[in-house]
């Protein structure tokens, strides 16, 4: 991550007080900072997640039908395109890398990383301590190495056991999280491009959710 992404990650970091502490809830995060959510229906296979600016509005478009683990971190990724990319139009592998590695550093701090995880994390390991910032065991494992307490090796051995235990679709010990307020607008009826277009011709009314 550059010094610039860096400056842009801390500076949305003063929202949650000490910047060491896990986001508790990420959509309440958003909302209470003006990103507009909305959920997508299962059936819309050809939308995964994603976001875009309508004049100063921020939009975030999630499944709404993953784990809560996965869906923070979709949410956190789509926030990275938003305060990174806005600007640069930067596009395709290098910008997806970008917006993994501010998810990443925004949902699991290094600070807080270093405090909790053992020098020698194990897929038990991992499995226990994924609640402390309600990520997935893939996406800590990859903090782990991203932040150096895990080797090449460690981290490639336990790549393959979250493989061979199929924790990369699903996730044990998953949370019960209660979402306070979510946008229920479903969208079926769009194709992303169809939905992008729509959203640029519809006003832009300011009002909080429901």
């Amino acid at each position: 991550m550059s010094v610039l992404q860096r400056r842009r990650l801390n500076r949305f970091d003063s929202i949650r007080a000490l910047v060491n502490l896990p986001v508790r809830n990420m959509i309440h995060l958003l909302e209470a900072k003006g990103v507009r959510i909305f959920s997508l229906v299962i059936d819309a296979r050809e939308v995964d997640a994603f976001s875009m600016w309508k004049q100063t509005t921020p939009f975030i478009f999630l499944k709404n039908n993953k784990s809560s683990e996965h869906s923070r971190y979709d949410a956190a990724h789509e926030l990275g395109h938003l305060v990174l990319h806005r600007h640069r139009g930067l596009r395709g592998r290098g910008a997806e890398q970008e917006a993994d590695a501010f998810a990443s550093a925004f949902l699991m701090p290094k600070g807080s990383v270093i405090a909790y995880a053992s020098t020698y994390p194990t897929l038990a390991t991992l499995m226990e301590l994924k609640r402390i910032w309600t990520a997935s065991v893939a996406a800590l494992n990859c903090r782990l190495h991203a932040v150096g307490m895990l080797s090449d090796w460690q981290y490639r051995t336990l790549c393959i056991q979250i493989a061979q235990h199929g924790y990369r679709t699903k996730q044990p010990n998953r949370p019960h999280v209660r979402h306070r307020r979510f946008y229920r607008r479903f969208l079926q009826r769009y194709t992303k491009k169809e939905l992008i277009d729509h959203m640029w011709r519809a006003p832009c009314a300011s009002h909080s959710p429901s």
